[in-house]
């Protein structure tokens, strides 16, 4: 019954009763009947209904049908911590005696290098509104504004110099809302933090994808359609790259338990990088090899390419620099 397939996928039917969980409180991939059956790589529902649509067609060969869309691209940024080294105040320096300790002299001496004038590493905006002008790409950027330890590290949740950032991120691209780690169980902590950045933009903000991609059905998309979110970007598994409800396409969310379709519009994403590095353990070639084939399989059905990248990921620090050209060949598939 492709129907019923079609709707235990986009429903996301299977995370509703199963218990099994990963170390974050997430649904895993691979307790999913896409990666059980070997489709996860797959836009299984859209394949369907290209197919559904093919047979349609040959029934009604003497009447017009509507093609399917033009593919594109939904590139997008993750703020999690703004800035690596600056305005951290004593903590800066608790963090050069680990590095020291640690025997990570590299860090220690970009903090240092910092403190004295140089350019903080994760500072790396200028550069990511440079690669959109030049390939006239629109970019998501997702601002979290927390900071509870270990998880949300964002220092500047509430100082100057956030707003700082995010004025040279609002007036050409979109700015969504990135809720903080156990926000998915807390209506009143979400509701303080879309708050803080609808403040911080002077404007309504509509969009919104989980930090740590944490998703529990149906109460994290219920508390996003009472804050009056219209669309969340969190539809992909953070262990695994591929379809995790099956497409690429948008559609609105259906709430199970209440038998409702919702005006929340979900978005799926396909790939981001640390799924890749720390999760899959790819190298550069092999992510490379992995977001081609993906963005051809989005490509194949009309859809959307949605990937996932951080500004932390776009310094020389903590190993990224290997990983910029898995970024600018996203780019190239991106403006293609």
């Amino acid at each position: 019954d492709v129907f019923a397939m079609i709707f235990y996928l986009l429903s996301r039917y299977e995370e509703y009763g199963d218990t099994t969980k990963d170390s974050h409180g997430r649904f895993p991939s691979h307790a999913s009947l896409a990666h059980q059956h070997d489709f996860l790589k797959m836009p299984l529902v859209d394949l369907w209904i290209q197919r559904l649509y093919s047979d349609i067609q040959d029934r009604l060969s003497n009447r017009r049908m509507t093609p399917k869309g033009r593919p594109h691209s939904y590139p997008s940024i993750d703020i999690d911590m703004p800035l690596a080294f600056k305005y951290k105040g004593p903590r800066s320096y608790l963090g050069l005696f680990r590095d020291i300790v640690s025997g990570r002299m590299d860090t220690a001496q970009g903090r240092m290098k910092t403190w004295f004038g140089g350019t903080d590493p994760f500072d790396t905006y200028s550069q990511i509104l440079e690669f959109a002008a030049e390939r006239t790409i629109t970019w998501r950027f997702f601002v979290l504004l927390n900071y509870q330890r270990p998880f949300d590290l964002n220092h500047l949740a509430h100082r100057p110099e956030m707003k700082r950032i995010v004025d040279q991120l609002s007036p050409k691209h979109h700015v969504g809302l990135h809720p903080s780690y156990l926000s998915h169980q807390s209506t009143d902590q979400l509701r303080k933090e879309h708050k803080g950045l609808c403040d911080l933009l002077q404007t309504q903000i509509v969009m919104s994808r989980q930090h740590f991609i944490k998703i529990s059905l149906p109460e994290t998309y219920r508390s996003l359609v009472e804050l009056g979110i219209q669309e969340d970007h969190s539809m992909m598994y953070p262990d695994q790259c591929g379809f995790r409800a099956g497409t690429c396409h948008p559609f609105r969310w259906y709430d199970l338990l209440a038998d409702h379709v919702t005006d929340l519009v979900i978005h799926p994403y396909q790939c981001m990088e640390v799924t890749m590095r720390y999760y899959e353990k790819m190298d550069v070639e092999q992510a490379i090899a992995e977001v081609t084939q993906l963005h051809q399989s989005c490509q194949e059905v009309g859809g959307t390419f949605g990937w996932i990248w951080h500004n932390s990921s776009l310094s020389r620090a903590y190993g990224w620099e290997p990983w910029r050209k898995v970024f600018d060949h996203l780019l190239v598939l991106s403006a293609a």
